[in-house]
């Protein structure tokens, strides 16, 4: 199992989700529960490097998209960014991919 170290960014989004009530409060839920899926078998999916990247992926939860990196080494992932689709796509970019 990896570590899973979350970004400021993605932990003040996370937050905020989980202040909201109804399908977004149960979105939280389903977003820590692919967290808690992917430490456990990153080692065992495909994965599909972002375009232009050379170490970024994404990771789907619903309408939402998270970009992490994978250190096998030190078997951690870093979630360095997230948010709605176009939204999270767009923060990577101007992060760098």
């Amino acid at each position: 199992m990896y570590k899973l170290i979350l970004s400021d960014e993605v932990e003040n989004l996370l937050a905020g989700l989980s202040k909201a009530k109804g399908a977004k409060a149960k979105m939280v839920r389903m977003i820590v529960d692919k967290f808690e899926w992917l430490s456990e078998n990153v080692d065992r999916i495909k994965r599909e490097k972002l375009k232009g990247s050379l170490d970024k992926y994404s990771l789907h939860c619903g309408q939402y998209r998270f970009i992490y990196q994978v250190d096998k080494s030190a078997k951690v992932i870093y979630m360095d960014t997230g948010g709605k689709h176009d939204e999270a796509y767009r923060r990577a970019k101007r992060k760098g991919k």
